[in-house]
């Protein structure tokens, strides 16, 4: 059998247990391998994999992540449907790669100076009309969901019991990584807010955590250094979250 696969940067050891070699789920009774991505070659007959790809769009962090990934993916035969959330499809910009994508209220999480404001994020937020986008969202003929921090693709998996991969920098703290002191109900929060059985964190640290360090885009392959940044000195580490 010949293959080819895209590594998603877990550690080997975390699917050391899962079948390398299963089918995707809709070929081979549910079993797929949740941490890498497979297109699989018989003679003359390919079988490549079907992936939803929820991303949370506040902010540009999750979209910036998206954008770093999918030429990688591109370069592969697989089938990728996107679904974005947590801000008006008028407010996205630059959208072409995406084909055809599409756009829920999701939900948005209100923070002030680092705190979480539980009444306005409740008010901001409709969660009749979430729980029913989770309803009617179609992920079981896909043989994996990718979640960055997107609640409707990731709650509608654990729903329907398919495979889904969390990718973001919010799966960083759920290792051994510095943490602000307190905050326990935002820590709960975004504990919850997209779920997932396989993670994989983003820091521009380790820690000694298997988490891997930011995606960037590459111009043509290559980083340039034309634009020079700017960078202001912050205490250290280990004093700021004490």
């Amino acid at each position: 059998m010949d293959y080819c696969c895209i590594y998603l940067g877990i550690n080997y050891q975390l699917f050391q247990s899962i079948p390398w070699r299963s089918l995707p789920n809709r070929f081979s009774r549910g079993r797929c391998s949740w941490s890498i991505l497979f297109v699989y070659q018989f003679g003359d007959l390919t079988v490549s994999m079907r992936i939803l790809y929820g991303v949370q769009g506040t902010g540009n962090g999750h979209l910036a992540r998206t954008r770093a990934l999918l030429p990688e993916l591109r370069k592969k035969d697989i089938t990728i449907d996107f679904v974005f959330s947590g801000r008006i499809a008028d407010d996205y910009f630059d959208m072409q790669d995406y084909g055809d994508y599409r756009v829920f209220r999701g939900l948005t999480l209100i923070h002030k100076r680092g705190r979480l404001k539980l009444l306005k994020t409740l008010l901001s937020n409709n969660i009749f009309s979430f729980i029913k986008d989770v309803i009617n969202l179609k992920t079981n003929h896909y043989d994996l969901v990718i979640s960055d921090f997107e609640p409707i693709t990731a709650w509608s998996t654990r729903l329907k019991g398919v495979p889904c991969i969390a990718l973001s920098h919010q799966c960083a703290f759920d290792y051994d990584v510095p943490k602000a002191s307190g905050y326990w109900l935002s820590k709960l929060i975004m504990k919850i807010f997209a779920p997932a059985k396989i993670k994989v964190g983003f820091h521009y640290d380790h820690f000694n955590q298997p988490v891997l360090p930011p995606l960037v885009s590459a111009n043509n392959g290559t980083i340039t250094n034309n634009n020079t940044g700017k960078y202001q000195a912050q205490p250290p580490i280990n004093k700021r979250f004490s």
